[in-house]
């Protein structure tokens, strides 16, 4: 599991290639298997195609108020959050995802074609609900 307290920053470089982060899924991590606690960063200093986190957990990562990442989260068993004004540059790939009040979600296009295979698939928007409006 990785978790970020308040206001810590996780410096990745990805200059000499991409980096790539595997997590097996600890049960009893805190609040999920990946959390970015309020005001903190993972910051990928390359493009969000460069960095990612892979998950075959059903722990929930948490994106926490004022955090930031840059990259790709791919958790197709887990439950993605961004809570109060976190943001994401990249991609989220979930069971779920959710963005609550400011959160802030950005798809870098340049990643849809970091998973073609040879049975053309794609990344693609599903579905989209906005829970704000009346």
């Amino acid at each position: 599991s990785i978790i970020l307290k308040s206001g810590a920053t996780l410096e990745i470089d990805a200059t000499a290639g991409p980096v790539n982060i595997y997590l097996n899924g600890i049960v009893d991590a805190e609040d999920g298997d990946l959390e970015a606690k309020n005001g903190s960063a993972i910051n990928n200093a390359s493009q969000p195609t460069d960095f990612a986190i892979f998950s075959n957990s059903t722990q929930d990562i948490v994106f926490k108020h004022s955090s930031d990442y840059k990259g790709i989260v791919y958790a197709p068993n887990a439950h993605v959050e961004l809570k109060n004004t976190a943001g994401v540059y990249g991609l989220i790939w979930g069971n779920t995802a959710t963005i609550h009040n400011s959160g802030e979600f950005y798809f870098d296009e340049a990643i849809k074609d970091k998973f073609s295979s040879p049975t053309d698939y794609t990344v693609e928007l599903d579905s989209w609900k906005d829970d704000s409006i009346g």
